[in-house]
């Protein structure tokens, strides 16, 4: 058999390609089953001057007093903020 050589070099690429593309075609047949998801829904039970944590991943509802003095500070901080701020009606 005598071929020449850019036929050989052709011959062997394709080749190289076609064998990737079986494995490619045979790994993404046969990939493994997902896990599964972790739940997104939490119950919360709202309470008045507690705040919400999920720094941990779920949430934690705590009444601390640095949370009170936060919240605080946060409330009188918007107030302030917001104290000049007027809104037209549209027209």
């Amino acid at each position: 058999m005598n071929l020449s050589r850019p036929l050989l070099v052709r011959l062997v690429l394709y080749s190289v390609l076609l064998v990737m593309a079986l494995m490619i075609r045979h790994r993404l047949q046969n990939r493994p089953p997902a896990p599964p998801a972790a739940p997104t829904t939490f119950e919360v039970t709202i309470e008045d001057g507690a705040t919400i944590d999920f720094s941990k991943g779920g949430p934690e509802v705590r009444a601390t007093p640095e949370d009170k003095a936060a919240l605080e500070a946060a409330a009188k901080e918007m107030t302030e903020a917001a104290k000049d701020t007027t809104f037209s009606p549209k027209n």
